[in-house]
């Protein structure tokens, strides 16, 4: 519950343009695009670090290996952005996703323990478990689409190239 109270927060301050770390910093001018070495882009990168240090989730997301990449792939701000936006979305999905996994699991369990049980509502259950398996990864991977669509040929031929870290 942290850590994602950490995003969001994170969340926030990237999408507020980090106005207070904005004041300490020199920046070019509001017309010019910033560079990927400014004072801004390396405070985003030091905040993702911060927020991703220490988590509670026990699985990592395809947005959370996007933003671990940042430097890598050379993301723009408004690309962090867009990624941030839709990573907060599927977190929110999953969340409520795993939790009815997780209720449709303890169903068809007990279930499969109660030796009353009818081996047809034994199936049926696991069947709404299943069919909620495939949701879970049906939003996963609309997600993992909607992250490479913000990405340009180049930067998605890198992140090709790129090894998953564990």
């Amino acid at each position: 519950m942290n850590k994602q109270f950490a995003f969001l927060t994170a969340s926030i301050v990237l999408l507020t343009a980090l106005e207070p770390a904005a004041a300490t910093a020199t920046q070019a001018p509001e017309s010019q695009p910033q560079a990927m070495d400014s004072p801004k882009h390396d405070e985003l990168h030091k905040l993702f670090e911060r927020v991703h240090e220490g988590g509670t989730r026990a699985h990592k997301s395809y947005g959370d290996v996007m933003l671990h990449h940042i430097d890598e792939l050379k993301l723009s701000d408004d690309q962090i952005g867009k990624i941030v936006r839709i990573h907060r979305d599927n977190q929110q999905k999953i969340k409520e996703i795993a939790k009815k996994l997780r209720e449709t699991q303890r169903s068809a369990y007990q279930l499969f323990l109660n030796p009353a049980s009818d081996e047809a509502d034994i199936r049926n259950a696991a069947k709404r478990h299943t069919e909620m398996f495939d949701t879970l990864v049906d939003t996963a991977l609309n997600s993992r689409a909607a992250i490479n669509a913000v990405l340009t040929p180049e930067q998605l031929n890198r992140l090709k190239t790129l090894k998953a870290q564990p």
